[in-house]
């Protein structure tokens, strides 16, 4: 069984051992943010923010909290350090069946589902690339009251270094697009175009964004200069009922926002995330888990072929990362 897929510049592959995290690889350099030292010895109680592509369950916060069980926050043993086994497929595949407790005090039994596929890509002059589509899905061992329980599968991509990155997507009503309710004003590092938006990281401000679902955005993306990188990550809408997934106390409530997806700047702890986000499945009025099929592409090169890129394929103004 192969956890691995070559496509165009890069390598993709399923780490089992590490929650089935997903990671990508150019020239030999790992693309992800990688915590080599973290993943040689995990934490067995504490959060080992490895890195990479991981599932996570929603919401983080609010009433249904799978990251306040207790009332403290804490990434729970089946997400933070269960291993995933390999399915045998004709592409990578594992999956893994935990038992979780949300906020509700509910004990739930999960099984958590990735698939890893390769991506055809247009190929740029001056630049290398690589990309997956992955298929997460989340499904409750037995349907669940929506009083007790809701969920959605939320793929948190993550990335070394916040110093000049700027982030965006591509959105139609930019300024009606995002949802600052996370934690703390991000609005003066956020700019608007007529189908865009611009979000400058920094070392300084921790800050998270949504990007809700009605604005119809097409992708979001970043550029981190110091690794040449262009990323840009999109996700089918799905079908089901959109929940607040945010790590706050949801004042209104777990339906109150529809994002589909998310960027979060690390400010001081040196990391930017690219979040994907599904709606929940509902069968019979019951919660009975998500699916969400993502697509992450990588460009590696020059700044000025990247800006040549971003304005050719998708038709943003020229120098836009300048």
């Amino acid at each position: 069984m192969e956890n691995t897929i070559q496509n165009h510049d890069g390598r993709i592959w399923l780490d089992t051992e590490r929650q089935g995290r997903i990671f990508a690889s150019m020239g030999g350099s790992v693309l992800h943010r990688f915590d080599a030292a973290l993943a040689a010895h995990p934490d067995p109680v504490e959060f080992n923010n490895i890195g990479g592509n991981s599932l996570w369950p929603a919401p983080e916060g609010g009433d249904f909290a799978f990251n306040y069980p207790d009332g403290v926050w804490c990434v729970q043993p089946g997400i933070n350090t269960a291993r995933s086994e390999l399915v045998p497929a004709d592409h990578p595949v594992c999956t893994r069946t935990v038992k979780m407790t949300n906020r509700k005090h509910a004990d739930l039994e999960l099984t958590l589902r990735r698939e890893l596929f390769p991506l055809e890509m247009t190929e740029a002059s001056g630049l290398k690339c690589t990309g997956y589509r992955s298929l997460d899905t989340i499904r409750f061992a037995d349907p669940c009251e929506v009083n007790k329980a809701v969920i959605a599968a939320w793929s948190l991509e993550q990335f070394s270094g916040v110093r000049g990155v700027i982030a965006f997507g591509r959105v139609q009503s930019a300024g009606q697009a995002i949802n600052a309710e996370y934690y703390g004003d991000p609005s003066r590092l956020l700019d608007y175009g007529k189908d865009f938006f611009r979000f400058r990281l920094n070392e300084r401000d921790r800050l998270q964004i949504g990007i809700r679902a009605s604005s119809k955005c097409e992708f979001i993306g970043a550029w981190n200069p110091a690794q040449d990188l262009l990323i840009l990550r999109t996700c089918l809408p799905g079908e089901g009922t959109r929940i607040d997934i945010a790590d706050n106390d949801q004042k209104r409530g777990v339906y109150g926002a529809d994002d589909q997806f998310s960027i979060f700047c690390g400010g001081p702890l040196d990391f930017f995330e690219l979040e994907t986000i599904a709606p929940m499945i509902l069968s019979g009025g019951k919660a009975v888990g998500s699916e969400l099929v993502s697509e992450t592409r990588f460009y590696q090169g020059p700044k000025a072929a990247l800006e040549k890129l971003l304005q050719h394929k998708f038709g943003f103004p020229l120098n836009f990362l300048s």
